[in-house]
Parts: C-alpha cells; sequence; structure tokens
C-alpha cells in the first residue's frame, strides 16, 4: 500500500504524509485554539516551506 491510496490517516508534524503535491500536516492546537501571534507564525511557515495555503 503507497502513502496515496492510505485513508483515514492523521498525519502529525512530527510524521508527515506525502501527497501528489507536496506534505499534508494536520495539527491539534493544545487549549483549543491558537493566538493571533502563534497564526501569523504558521502563516510565514506555509509561505516559507510550502505553497502559503493553510486550509481549515
Amino acid at each position: 500500500m503507497n502513502a496515496f491510496s492510505r485513508r483515514g490517516a492523521c498525519p502529525a508534524l512530527s510524521a508527515p504524509m506525502q501527497t501528489g503535491d507536496g506534505l499534508l500536516v494536520r495539527l491539534n492546537p493544545v487549549a483549543g485554539g491558537l493566538s493571533p501571534k502563534s497564526l501569523i507564525g504558521l502563516g510565514e511557515s506555509a509561505l516559507r516551506h510550502g505553497n502559503g495555503i493553510i486550509e481549515v
């Protein structure tokens, strides 16, 4: 079974899943949310290391 056919996987930051166009990571914020400062950092990381798109 290859990574493209796995369904139901929940890839963590420590073990991202390879997709057709990059890596997929699901984040689970601690304490129920992210601060504005954390969201800015996340957005900057998405631009630096990916395509800049974050799906919620």
